[in-house]
């Protein structure tokens, strides 16, 4: 994974940005002070030469009225007379001119300068005039413009150097330090893809394992549901064997004892045989009725023979009969010759009939109503009643409300009680219409 190319990109158009600008420093520096100074020195040569033309023409022209003539035949005397008002610093050349254009002197030195000023004034004369021209050399401002040249060359080329390699070089130490970091993320990088990896590994293992343990459970899930439609089936089997056993046996035994002491009561004994044999027929009745009721609470033989809805209708009748408590009994989804499953039939059965077992016990209740909905995907069970409730969170649970909460739980389903102090009391069940889930129904009612 190449890392420099990024970097020396980023050197060569900090570079590129900073050449014109250290060129412009440069330039700046080196020529802005030299210019200015040989602009102000030319034009104090020029200033002078101007001066000095002034004065010579002031002095010439008060001697000039005194002998305007003479003048232009003296010449040695007019060179002495300029000579005297020239600066020799500035190696100074004067010359006098009449009005065309003739010098009067003979003797003026030739001009060998380079780049001279001039500076000129005119003396009136009647009828002539006469120009005084004043030559000054710049060659003195030249010298030490160049000498500051240079000097400002080099003072520009210590600032544009500061300027291009102070930058370039906090570059390189960036440049050092971001190879050092990218070392560094390389090399997590490469603990990265070889964490990434064990990881997948492990999530792969794990991911195995997990796959294995949900199979096992599945299984085992499976086993459970099958064992436990198996123990429903046997535990039914076997509340409807002792319940034909009661009835076939015991029953028939009373029923035959009662007969024989009804033949008894029909002859003519004495009065103490006959409250006996009265006494004997009561205790025979009741003993069958409780046979009887055994016989329901063991098994419904009434939802196996007519189903559920016939089967929970006639049990909302006879209890509606016993308590005098109006009762509604509604289906949606269910008709009479329809079927469930038995564990189903048997579940929804045993928990109306509890329901309404502590209706009659507790409620103190005007009206109840039951009803069933089924659907292709479950089954909902709801019994309601108006009488005065409890508060499901301060009532000790009762073995009826567990029953009933158990035996919808283990076909899958949950059981809701919605209740409160003179509100009533709702119990609501849904289960699914799966019959591959588990059925372990409590042994009791």
């Amino acid at each position: 994974m190449s890392r420099a190319p990024p970097v020396n990109v980023l050197r060569s158009y900090l570079a590129t940005q900073l050449r014109p600008l250290v060129l412009l420093t440069l330039a700046v520096v080196a020529l802005t002070a030299p210019i200015a100074y040989l602009a102000m020195g030319t034009g104090n040569v020029r200033e002078q030469a101007q001066s000095t033309a002034r004065l010579i023409a002031r002095s010439m022209a008060l001697d000039l009225r005194d002998r305007p003539v003479l003048w232009r035949y003296d010449a040695a005397k007019l060179r002495r007379h300029l000579d005297a008002h020239l600066d020799p610093a500035l190696a100074m050349r004067a010359i006098v001119t009449d009005h065309r254009g003739i010098q009067l002197e003979a003797e003026a030195p030739e001009s060998d300068r380079t780049r001279p000023v001039w500076g000129h004034a005119t003396i009136a004369l009647e009828p002539d005039s006469l120009d005084v021209w004043v030559e000054a050399s710049t060659e003195a401002v030249l010298r030490r413009t160049a000498w500051m040249l240079l000097g400002f060359v080099g003072l520009g080329l210590l600032l544009a150097g500061g300027l291009y390699f102070v930058p370039m070089r906090a570059m390189s130490r960036a440049q050092t330090e971001l190879d050092e970091l990218f070392a560094k993320l390389e090399g997590s990088r490469r603990e990265l893809a070889t964490l990434n990896t064990t990881l997948e590994a492990q999530v792969q293992a794990r991911s195995a394992e997990l796959s294995s343990a949900l199979q096992q459970l599945e299984h085992k899930e499976q086993r459970l549901r099958t064992i436990s439609r198996r123990a429903t089936a046997a535990a039914e089997a076997e509340r409807r064997a002792l319940s034909r056993d009661l009835h076939d046996s015991a029953g028939q035994v009373l029923t035959a004892i009662r007969i024989h002491l009804q033949r008894l009561a029909v002859r003519p004994p004495d009065d103490a045989t006959l409250a006996i044999a009265h006494q004997t027929m009561a205790l025979a009745d009741q003993a069958v009725e409780e046979i009887r009721r055994t016989v329901i609470r063991l098994a419904p033989a009434i939802v196996d023979d007519m189903g559920l809805r016939d089967a929970l209708e006639r049990l909302v009748e006879d209890w509606t009969e016993r308590t005098g408590v109006h009762t509604v009994c509604a289906f949606d989804g269910l008709s009479g010759p329809d079927r469930l499953d038995t564990s189903h039939e048997v579940t929804c059965y045993r928990i109306v009939q509890e329901a309404l077992t502590n209706v009659a016990k507790h409620a103190a209740a005007s009206t109840v109503s039951v009803h069933v909905h089924v659907n292709a995907e479950e089954i909902e069970l709801v019994v309601r009643d108006d009488g005065r409730g409890f508060a499901p969170q301060a009532s000790p649970s009762g073995r009826g409300l567990t029953g009933m909460a158990e035996r919808v739980a283990l076909l899958g389903g949950d059981l809701e009680v919605d209740s409160g102090p003179d509100r009533g009391t709702r119990i609501s069940a849904r289960m699914p219409r799966d019959p591959a889930g588990p059925a372990v129904l409590p042994s009791g009612p």
